[in-house]
């Protein structure tokens, strides 16, 4: 009791838990699956470089793309002619990808391919074939090739092909040269035939694993966002991959930056279960994201003095309106978070928590007295959503809880906390926390058009899945 004979109670907020040093990485902090459904997107990565225009590349830096030379037989000797390509065109891609147990194995079709070439050089004795058109078409170019997907020790993503093979089914080639049935000219034509699978086979081999490493690279990326108006550096590297009969599933660790931090005296931030992450094996593209990144956040946000502050009506931080339900009209609230927030599952959803957050009020000249500290704990559903590529975390409508630990106010502790839970003006100060916004990687030349989140079964993971565009 105290001297009014008003009962007191002293209540104090305790973190528990497995804790972890602020520095470095956070291990697998976030998986990203590329499933069945999503792997069509990968026309896109391959279309950059399988294109009329860069074939056409290919082949002119081979020019002649073939000769053909015979000094001696009758009745073609004295030939000598070089194959000139000049133009390529084919319809866009299509592309068919199949994951397998440690590999993705693609089937490429580039339809209806048309080369025109052109032929310079003697043909025996009787004439040139200088600028004589030569025309080359088939029914479609088909690839198909086995990807292995690896991460090296730098965290880039390393890609190379095996066993690739490209056909050229309903070949077909003519000469407008062609003055009489001739067995060698059948011999040319074939021979241009593997020159063309050659040199596809060529570019798939150089290019394309360039191509893809450079796609899924994209997701190695560092970031900025905003907390309390103060920069936070996100950091995403990639870790590991591997690949089944559903997807590839990429391994990411993430690291986080804040200024200033190293201010409070703790064991680190609060870590969650070291469970392996499900993200889903149907959606398009799925991602996987611990909760300890947030708590990272957090935690670093809170080492860098950045939960603690001091509203003013005197410096205008503060509007005087806010402090006229607890009987002021100038002075103070200040807050000085004394544990760090952290984020824990709570049927089946996300909760936020903050222990031992003293507010101290200042109302001098106050109907209700001048001076008034307490101990506020909250607990807060969080509302996770995808918006412009980013997870945001947004707060709901807070549960408080307080403990009056000093105050000149002649009422009773009980009265102040009732007050106090209705008149406070907790969700204004919710409000300049703002929501936590969290950039998802995502494979170079992919689009986000739609996400929805949820929580994994072992309670440490918001899991999302996301349709492209």
């Amino acid at each position: 009791l105290d001297d009014t004979d008003h009962s007191i109670f002293t209540r104090h907020s305790v973190l528990a838990g497995d804790f972890a040093a602020a520095d470095g990485l956070i291990d697998g902090g976030l998986a990203l699956r590329l499933n069945q459904a999503g792997l069509d997107y990968l026309g896109e990565v391959l279309g950059g470089f399988l294109n009329p225009t860069e074939l056409e590349a290919v082949l002119f830096a081979a020019n002649p793309i073939y000769n053909y030379f015979e000094p001696h037989n009758w009745p073609v000797d004295n030939t000598d002619v070089d194959v000139i390509a000049t133009v390529v065109s084919f319809d866009p891609l299509e592309i068919t990808a199949t994951p397998r147990a440690g590999s993705l194995h693609l089937e490429l079709v580039l339809p209806n391919l048309l080369l025109q070439a052109e032929t310079y050089g003697t043909i025996a004795y009787l004439n040139d074939a200088d600028g004589d058109l030569v025309t080359i078409s088939a029914d479609s170019v088909q690839i198909s090739a086995d990807v292995i997907i690896s991460v090296d020790g730098d965290g880039e993503v390393v890609t190379t092909l095996s066993n690739v093979d490209v056909s050229l089914p309903g070949f077909d080639a003519e000469w407008d040269y062609i003055w009489g049935v001739v067995d060698w000219i059948a011999t040319l034509f074939l021979d241009l035939q593997e020159v063309v699978e050659g040199g596809i086979a060529g570019m798939m081999t150089n290019t394309a694993p360039g191509a893809l490493s450079a796609a899924f690279n994209a997701m190695s990326t560092t970031v900025e966002t905003t907390l309390l108006d103060q920069t936070v550096t996100l950091e995403t590297q990639l870790s590991g991959v591997t690949s089944d009969s559903q997807g590839v599933l990429f391994i990411m660790d993430l690291g986080v930056d804040l200024p200033g931090t190293g201010q409070q005296a703790a064991p680190g931030y609060l870590v969650a279960a070291h469970t392996t992450p499900t993200p889903s094996t149907s959606a398009p593209l799925a991602a996987s994201l611990s909760d300890d990144l947030a708590n990272r956040v957090l935690f670093e946000a809170w080492d860098a003095g950045m939960l603690s502050m001091t509203l003013s009506t005197a410096d205008g931080s503060l509007d005087g309106f806010l402090l006229s339900p607890l009987g002021g009209s100038e002075g103070s609230i200040a807050i000085d978070a004394r544990l760090p927030p952290v984020l824990v599952e709570s049927d089946g959803g996300l909760v936020a928590q903050i222990g031992e957050m003293e507010i101290v009020v200042n109302t001098p000249g106050g109907d209700n007295g001048n001076f008034l500290k307490v101990a506020m704990a909250a607990d807060a559903p969080l509302e996770i959503s995808v918006e412009d590529g980013e997870l945001v975390v947004g707060v709901g409508e807070p549960f408080l809880s307080f403990v009056v630990r000093e105050s000149d106010w002649p009422a009773s502790n009980e009265t102040i906390t009732n007050l106090l839970e209705q008149q406070l003006p907790i969700d204004v100060l919710l409000l300049l926390l703002g929501d936590i916004r969290f950039p998802l990687p995502v494979i170079q030349g992919f689009a986000i058009s739609s996400a929805t989140t949820s929580r994994d079964a072992a309670g440490a993971h918001t899991n999302i899945d996301i349709t492209l565009e």
